[in-house]
């Protein structure tokens, strides 16, 4: 059977494991729904299953379980993943209909946009984002493997916070 806790960095991403198991058919449920079964096994004595893990654009850290039931047996794995506080953070306030992300340095830079108008995403090198809500808008950016960050443009930005990078 797969381990009983596996731990997922902030950003997402994969989670594969294999279940060895003597019934040709089982079920697989996830209490939560940013994991969703990725792949589906069937006919083996070895199933491998994938699930994709979404990014936690949440402070704290956040788990779920994935149940598997098998004939008369069931195995419970639960999954934790990290959340923003963990990360390297900067707070930007400001004012522009359209906002570009400082450059940040670092190795293996990964990271997550909370543009402070209700959507986030993935950090890229470059990424920019449209308002179409009046501002202020409090732009905060987590990052993983920062070590260095630039900012290029303060017009109408109205403060910046470094206290958590």
């Amino acid at each position: 059977m797969a381990r009983e806790e596996y731990d997922m960095p902030q950003k997402g991403g994969v989670l594969g494991f294999e279940l060895n198991t003597n019934v040709e058919t089982f079920d697989v449920e996830c209490s939560e729904t940013w994991i969703r079964k990725a792949l589906k096994g069937r006919g083996l004595t070895a199933y491998p299953l994938s699930f994709v893990v979404e990014a936690n654009p949440e402070e704290a850290s956040r788990s779920a379980i994935i149940t598997i039931i098998g004939g008369q047996a069931k195995q419970q794995v639960e999954v934790v993943q990290a959340g923003l506080s963990s990360l390297k953070r900067i707070t930007i306030v400001h004012s522009n209909r359209m906002f570009s992300i400082p450059r940040f340095r670092g190795s293996d830079l990964t990271g997550l946009i909370k543009w402070g108008d209700g959507k986030s995403e993935e950090y890229a090198d470059g990424i920019s984002h449209t308002y179409t809500t009046d501002p202020p808008y409090t732009v905060v950016v987590g990052m993983n493997g920062a070590e260095e960050v630039t900012l290029h443009d303060l017009s109408g930005v109205e403060e910046v916070d470094f206290s958590k990078f």
